[in-house]
């Protein structure tokens, strides 16, 4: 990780952690979309090539090789919880890292005994670090992707989640504006604290 000049440790991995999600996220649906289209591509000019101009059997043999892209939208579901995962997983740790990093919460033994959870770190580093409403709004937001990942981690199967890359990009938004706002206001107080 590298720290630029104006930039703390919490916040450059803020930065950095959102950044390779959402590569990720751009990166690895781009290639499924273009995987999905090289397969259609070929299961069509084999259909035209078995065909001998037969418009027909084109059809049937089309009809039959449709199986080779039924794996598609599986895999990209997949692929788009899996990422809501991660994401609010990234959440949580980042949340956790800025409150111990700074001394907020007492000690780190009575968070290994589950004391502490999500929000009792944000209640601790905002009762320290006062910071904008408009970040607890997002954080009540970003909460119903803590819903998508307690159903998928331990809920019932039902099949993947169908989850738009939009709202994917949107929780990742809103995650990187919480995290840098909550930093920054902790990094202000102790500023403040340190120059009193």
């Amino acid at each position: 990780m590298l720290i630029a000049k104006g930039r703390s440790s919490n916040q450059c991995l803020i930065e950095e952690s959102l950044k390779v999600l959402e590569c990720i996220l751009f990166d690895v649906s781009k290639h499924i979309e273009e995987q999905e289209k090289v397969t259609e591509d070929g299961v069509r000019k084999t259909a035209i090539e078995g065909a001998g101009g037969d418009k027909d059997v084109e059809q049937n043999i089309y009809n039959s090789l449709l199986y080779t892209l039924e794996p598609f939208p599986l895999i990209n579901d997949c692929f788009n919880e899996s990422l809501v995962l991660a994401s609010y997983s990234l959440y949580e740790r980042i949340v956790k890292r800025i409150a111990l990093s700074n001394s907020i919460v007492d000690s780190e033994k009575d968070v290994k005994k589950g004391y502490f959870k999500t929000e009792d770190f944000i209640k601790s580093i905002k009762e320290h670090s006062p910071f904008d409403p408009q970040i607890d709004r997002m954080i009540e937001e970003v909460k119903k992707a803590k819903a998508v990942r307690n159903e998928c981690s331990h809920g019932e199967y039902k099949g993947f989640n169908k989850i738009e890359l939009s709202k994917i990009k949107e929780l990742l938004d809103k995650i990187k504006i919480i995290l840098l706002g909550i930093n920054s206001a902790v990094e202000e107080k102790n500023s403040q604290t340190k120059s009193e």
